[in-house]
């Protein structure tokens, strides 16, 4: 069951990256709901979903993160905008931060600022990339993976941690 998961979360950004780009966001702010769409559905974490989050950046190549932040929801405040360039501010309560083999529970409030430009008639977000922000339905799949890995290797400490991740997401 797992692994049918694991595909259908992989696929899916790639299925809805077809349809954003010729459909891409006209504002600033529909820009951001967007990429945090993709975001948030773990798409930065994997180099084969990477292109539907960067069609909204103008970062050039899938970066490596050490893990992401575990989120629990967003709020987009309204952007401001002036000749070409346009910044919007994006309030996270986070649940913690998962480290690649566990998560780190530690809840509090984010902010996070985008500022985007115009390139052509696309809004981009500019910058350096930013650190992943995964829904506990995106991380939880990502915590499994770990534990299967961590059941084979043998190691009981790790399984336990990972357990404990997982029971505190669900």
């Amino acid at each position: 069951m797992f692994k049918l998961l694991g595909k259908i979360f992989m696929f899916a950004p790639l299925l809805l990256s077809g349809a954003q780009a010729a459909d891409y966001p006209a504002t600033p702010v529909a820009v951001v709901e967007a990429y945090i769409k993709a975001d948030s559905a773990g798409a930065a974490m994997n180099a084969a979903t990477w292109s539907s989050v960067q069609q909204y950046t103008q970062w050039p190549a899938k970066h490596s993160w050490d893990g992401c932040l575990v989120v629990k929801k967003h709020q987009i405040a309204p952007g401001k905008e002036a000749d070409g360039k346009a910044t919007v501010v994006v309030n996270y309560d986070v649940l913690g931060e998962f480290d690649g083999v566990r998560v780190a529970m530690s809840p509090r409030q984010d902010q996070l600022t985008l500022e985007l430009a115009k390139q052509g008639n696309q809004w981009k977000i500019m910058g350096a990339p930013a650190k992943p922000r995964l829904t506990t339905m995106a991380t939880l799949p990502l915590l499994q993976e770990q534990l299967e890995q961590a059941k084979g290797l043998g190691d009981p400490s790790v399984v336990q941690q990972i357990e404990e991740s997982i029971r505190a997401l669900k």
